[in-house]
């Protein structure tokens, strides 16, 4: 009777593992990270500002930059091509292109910190390679 027990036991510590691997597996984000928001955009440019110290009016510009490029990309989503290749390509046309734009906007301190912050936020970006591969 002991031994049943302890096997009833073990079988249900066993699913009960089971069951919260899969939970939590079900519960990690999948695929790339979603696109910020218009609240985002403005407490983005807002830290920009600050770090760059940017004028009203530059801040502004910027800003208005940054949500016409996210409503491009809603726009593109919604058209939406499966080809997952060409639209990454797309996107980071659409990211050069903007940084491009930003610098227009910036005298010469603000690019130069400019590119400084954009070069350690990529280098803080795991590269797609360096990812954890997702398990199936």
């Amino acid at each position: 009777m002991k031994q049943i027990s302890k096997l009833t036991t073990i079988i249900v510590v066993a699913l009960l593992m089971i069951s919260i691997n899969e939970t939590s597996a079900q519960n990690r984000r999948q695929g790339p990270p979603a696109a910020p928001d218009s609240t985002q955009i403005i407490e983005m440019v807002d830290n920009l500002a600050k770090e760059l110290s940017l004028t009203d009016v530059q801040k502004e510009k910027i800003k208005e930059l940054h949500l016409s490029q996210l409503e491009e990309m809603k726009t593109n989503r919604q058209n939406g091509e499966n080809d997952r290749q060409k639209m990454r390509e797309e996107m980071e046309e659409s990211r050069k292109e903007l940084q491009e734009k930003v610098m227009q906007i910036l005298n010469d301190e603000q690019k130069e910190k400019y590119t400084e912050l954009m070069e350690k936020r990529l280098n803080q970006r795991p590269q797609r390679s360096q990812r954890p591969q997702r398990q199936r």
